[in-house]
């Protein structure tokens, strides 16, 4: 154990270019919002944003080929000068005439449908993808949730408990064995206290990831700064 921190110090060190010695502390992480709060931020989420700009392009491209056979109407007009037929001062009269083209055959008829494919497609894939997104929102905030209702040991206790049972053998109330029994369980309650926390914010980081957005604004706020 103490050859893997000392590799890993000499590692970290060795990437900041600092001899050390280092210290991190955590925050506490905000608490959890409601899992609708989650849920409503995922029109923003930037994969699905990006899945609904091509199923929209994808639904232009095949209007446009739509356009190909539906028939084209001309209209034209303008002004002309009319004389009588046994002669006389001509006057000014308007001309308008019109044409419709109708698509005798049907050339584009596999364009068309290339199109109507892709633009399935388009929305298939935003569809599932939504769907997966959802899922893992709703799973990543339920592992969070069950883990934040939790009360484990404080730190605080445990020291209080063990200076309790140390004056108790010190005064002769309590013995050697009870001492190291209370030891013992203070470790595994603080063992387990420190494999809850990282639980709990395992699942607050797979939660952010899944919703694309940190509820810590710093985090928050790097993040949309790498958003094109």
């Amino acid at each position: 154990m103490a050859r893997a921190r000392a590799a890993q110090q000499a590692r970290l060190a060795a990437q900041l270019d600092s001899p050390g010695p280092f210290s991190l502390s955590l925050s506490s992480p905000p608490p959890l919002a409601p899992l609708a709060d989650h849920l409503s931020r995922l029109q923003l989420h930037p994969r699905l944003a990006v899945l609904q700009l091509e199923a929209e392009a994808a639904a232009q491209d095949r209007t446009a080929a739509r356009r190909s056979a539906v028939p084209d109407l001309h209209l034209s007009g303008g002004v002309r000068w009319d004389a009588p037929p046994d002669g006389g001062t001509a006057a000014q009269g308007h001309e308008l005439s019109a044409s419709l083209e109708l698509p005798l055959f049907d050339l584009e008829r596999s364009e068309r449908s290339a199109a109507a494919a892709r633009e399935a497609a388009a929305v298939a894939a935003l569809e599932d993808a939504q769907a997966m997104t959802r899922a893992e929102v709703e799973g990543a905030w339920e592992r969070a949730s069950a883990l934040s209702s939790l009360s484990p040991l404080t730190w605080q206790d445990g020291e209080r408990i063990w200076e309790d049972t140390r004056m108790r053998h010190l005064a002769g109330e309590g013995s050697i064995d009870e001492l190291l029994r209370v030891a013992e369980e203070l470790a595994d309650a603080r063992l387990a206290m420190a494999e809850g926390e990282y639980r709990y914010r395992s699942a607050r980081l797979e939660l952010s990831c899944a919703a694309g957005h940190f509820d810590v604004p710093e985090i928050q706020a790097i993040f949309e700064s790498m958003t094109p």
